[in-house]
C-alpha cells in the first residue's frame, strides 16, 4: 500500500488472520477515518446482517462530512 492512500481490508471467512505492514511513524493527528459503506467510494458489499465492525469504524464518517481537525 503506498504512503497516505486510504486503504480497509473486509474478510468473508471466519478464521481470517490479516497481516500487512506499515513505513513511518504512526501519528494518530494525522488519521481520519471513512465509514465503509460510504457511497462515493462506490464499493459493492455483499449483503450481510452481521458484519463485525471496531467502534472506530462505527463512528467514521462519510467523506463529505468529514472536517479536518
Amino acid at each position: 500500500m503506498p504512503s497516505h492512500c486510504a486503504h480497509g481490508f473486509f474478510a468473508a471467512e471466519n478464521e481470517t488472520i490479516l497481516m500487512y505492514s506499515q513505513g513511518g511513524t504512526y501519528n494518530p493527528h494525522n488519521e481520519w477515518s471513512v465509514i465503509w459503506n460510504d457511497p462515493l467510494i462506490g464499493v459493492e458489499w455483499p449483503e450481510s446482517e452481521n458484519y463485525i465492525l471496531s467502534e472506530k469504524d462505527m463512528a467514521a464518517q462519510r467523506i463529505n462530512e468529514h472536517q479536518r481537525k
